[in-house]
């Protein structure tokens, strides 16, 4: 990584009697890596690019350090190859390289002597493995170093490296001989992002390349871009300067906040290298102007969290529960960049098997289906859902012929969480929850967040009634190892508020989770009181509710991160998230189909990019109780079906406009989520039909019942103690109702708070 201010080493491109002797001069006269094409290069191109590159490095904010070119040394001008530069406790250091080819042998001695004779003690060491600087990249905030090896280097070099850098060294094995060196196949911005081409990597090394702490999170790049020399970068704070044009990385990097300027160096590519080639950094042990180790986003050396996805991690997940999470989630790492045809093909075969599992075993689903003369062999992909009618609550509530008679049983139950007042009991399988985790993992990623990082949710409420205690242990010890710190926000009195910001300055999380609403109350009394913790999260992921740009930008002042909106239901958790690029939420279409309906003169439609439609949704996984076509209340405004700047061809929503709801106030004039008046209701099952919480213009509340089932009456007198104790100092009364009124626009409202 190199930042403002930075000493860049560049070699001259030609002997000063150039023009007298052909061998004084940068050309190809031999052929050591794929690239190469001998007597290619125009050498007048190739002065004025390499001119205007160097001008370019100084405008950007670097201190250039010229060495003069090497006689008959073709190669010298890719200065990066025999050296790498650090400083350390003051003092600068030149390991010298090993090379891989005779070719580039000579350039040892050569690049010793000049280094040694301008104040670098130099580190050479001929009986070390091979190794050359085009397979060293260092980490931000030199946390390390990455060594690439399998093509011309030896990862034997790397214990030699730790040895005399005091720094870890993190192998990774290069697979594809045109990207040759792992400058070529990976880059490492400033702020921790990994663009990287996963093809020219080991499976091992991309799983190890993941884990690395210092890596926020890694990008999958084409191959082709790759070989175009779109790696190949060189970037200095926030700037980035690359070699070529190549628009899908150049959106990544604007994605990200980076600034991109292009110099052409095609001269250069025709010997196998680009920017990153033609430079060696001394890397300084001052910290980034831009990104200070104190700051959101930096990571201290996380012992911990390596161990946690390196180890504990699989072998939990893989090797204990025998779970394919972590399969899953590498899939969807690969996917998300795939295009939209083969997303397209992956759905339209998950749903020919949904649809036709349903048909054959599922009695609710194939009583639908006749009745609509629709059979299995009808339904080829999504373009055919229309087909099939929209999947309402009300449809599902009360059905005991919703299950599957032929396996997968619906093993995992679970119930909505009310935030319409209208809950509902389902289940799914054990694979349907391995897919919803490996979703929630790719898009928690997306907002720098991986396994074994500290975490502070500010989230939910605490239960109506305490679980047993085995129970209670298994929830508290899966925390712990996760690393999870809880703060139930039902009430966001001072006290609770507090709390939570305690929480941050004692086990400084790397992100905070929180309801939307719920984090912007916790932002404004920051900004409100001046309270901030000693530590700042480096993103904030919301969810659970509507998150208003007012409410972002509250969250931004107080905590300095960045933040995530995120979008999902209970019934299939994760269903979009927001990515680097903030332009929406990318749809998670390899677990779902998602349809934004919009509804004219009784006919339905699909919506077009900024039309607001109903949400319906395919789960494409649930075999043991299906959603086809499911409509969960909300409503979302369509996006563009795209690429990202981000680099992603995953779909995307605009906004969410359904997953709002009004905050009550209790006797001391607190705030209580409207959301934490489903939870007085979680443990009564379908017996409830809906509910809504009404807080008077005297500020007494009335929560109103419409039941499915007869409850006895001592279960509703337990729901109004619950409810006294939540909205504390205020007079509440349950009734049971035999409906509820609907908003204008025919939706039920959890809350209502009269004015």
């Amino acid at each position: 990584m190199t930042v403002p201010n930075t000493t860049l080493v560049v070699s001259d491109i030609a002997c000063r009697d150039h023009d007298v002797e052909q061998a004084c001069r940068y050309q190809v006269a031999w052929a050591i890596n794929p690239h190469m094409e001998i007597g290619a290069v125009d050498f007048c191109s190739a002065v004025a690019q390499h001119t205007r590159y160097v001008d370019v490095l100084r405008s950007v904010g670097a201190k250039v350090t010229r060495l003069p070119f090497l006689h008959g040394a073709y190669d010298s001008v890719f200065i990066k190859d025999p050296a790498l530069l650090l400083e350390r406790r003051g003092v600068k250091c030149a390991l010298i390289a090993q090379p891989a080819h005779p070719e580039r042998r000579v350039e040892r001695d050569a690049r010793r002597d000049f280094y040694a004779r301008n104040g670098f003690e130099v580190i050479a060491d001929d009986r070390t493995p091979t190794w050359e600087g085009g397979d060293i990249i260092m980490a931000p905030h030199r946390a390390g170093i990455f060594l690439g090896h399998g093509q011309r280097s030896d990862a034997g070099a790397a214990r030699w490296l730790e040895q005399q850098t005091d720094l870890p060294v993190w192998p990774l094995e290069l697979c594809d001989p045109y990207l040759y060196h792992l400058d070529t196949a990976l880059a490492i911005l400033p702020d921790g992002c990994a663009l990287v081409c996963e093809s020219a990597l080991t499976r091992e090394s991309m799983k190890r390349l993941e884990r690395a702490d210092c890596i926020t999170n890694v990008v999958v790049v084409d191959r082709e871009d790759a070989l175009a020399f779109g790696l190949n970068l060189v970037a200095i704070g926030k700037k980035v300067v690359c070699g070529v044009e190549v628009p899908r990385i150049a959106s990544v990097l604007r994605a990200r906040g980076y600034e991109v300027e292009v110099v052409a160096l095609d001269q250069f590519h025709l010997a196998g290298g680009s920017a990153a080639c033609l430079v060696a950094a001394v890397h300084s042990e001052s910290r980034s102007v831009e990104q200070p180790v104190t700051a959101p986003g930096a990571r201290a050396m996380d012992v911990y969290g390596r161990l946690f996805r390196s180890v504990i991690k699989p072998l939990w997940e893989t090797g204990v529960r025998r779970r394919p999470v972590l399969q899953r989630w590498e899939l969807l790492k690969r996917t998300q960049y795939a295009s939209l045809d083969q997303l397209n093909a992956l759905q339209a075969h998950w749903l020919r098997r949904l649809v036709g599992h349903a048909y054959d075993h599922v009695p609710f689903y194939r009583e639908r289906f006749r009745a609509l003369g629709i059979r299995p062999e009808d339904i080829h992909g999504p373009e055919d859902l229309p087909k099939l009618p929209i999947l309402r609550r009300s449809d599902l509530q009360g059905r005991t012929d919703r299950s599957s008679l032929a396996g997968p049983p619906a093993s995992i139950s679970k119930q909505t969480s009310g935030t319409t007042g209208e809950p509902l009991v389902f289940g799914f399988e054990p694979d349907s929850e391995h897919w919803r985790c490996a979703v929630k993992l790719r898009g928690y990623e997306w907002a720098g967040y991986r396994p074994g990082d500290k975490a502070l949710y500010f989230w939910g409420a605490r239960p109506p009634s305490e679980p047993a205690w085995p129970k209670q242990l298994k929830i508290a010890l899966d925390r712990r190892v996760h690393r999870e710190h809880h703060v139930p926000c039902d009430v966001m009195d001072e006290q609770r508020l507090r709390r939570a910001l305690d929480v941050i300055g004692k086990v400084e999380p790397r992100v905070l989770v929180c309801y939307a609403q719920a984090g912007a109350e916790l932002a404004r009394y920051v900004n409100r009181t001046g309270h901030r913790p000693p530590f700042q999260p480096m993103s904030i992921i919301c969810g659970a509710e509507k998150l208003l740009p007012a409410d972002r930008q509250e969250l931004e002042t107080a905590f300095g991160a960045t933040v995530f909106d995120t979008y999902g239901c209970r019934e299939v958790m994760l269903i979009g998230a927001e990515c680097e690029a903030h332009d929406g939420l990318h749809l998670s279409m390899e677990n779902l189909i998602v349809e934004i309906i919009v509804t004219e003169n009784g006919r339905t439609r699909p919506a077009r990019e900024g039309e607001t439609g109903e949400v319906v949704f395919t789960d494409l996984h649930n075999l043991a109780m299906p959603f086809i076509r499911y409509a969960n209340g909300d409503i979302a405004t369509a996006g563009a079906r795209t690429r990202c700047s981000c680099g992603r061809s995953l779909p995307r929503i605009q906004a969410v406009q359904g997953r709002m709801s009004e905050t009550l106030r209790d006797g001391t004039g607190a705030a209580v989520s409207g959301i934490a008046i489903s939870f007085l209701f979680q443990d009564l099952g379908s017996a409830i039909r809906q509910f809504q919480a009404v807080q008077h213009k005297d500020q007494s509340v009335s929560i109103n019942v419409v039941l499915a089932d007869m409850l006895p009456r001592w279960r509703l007198d337990e729901v109004e103690r619950n409810s006294k104790q939540l909205l504390r100092g205020l007079p509440v009364r349950v009734n049971v109702v035999p409906e509820l009124p609907r908003s204008a626009a025919g939706k039920h409202r959890l809350v209502v708070v009269e004015r």
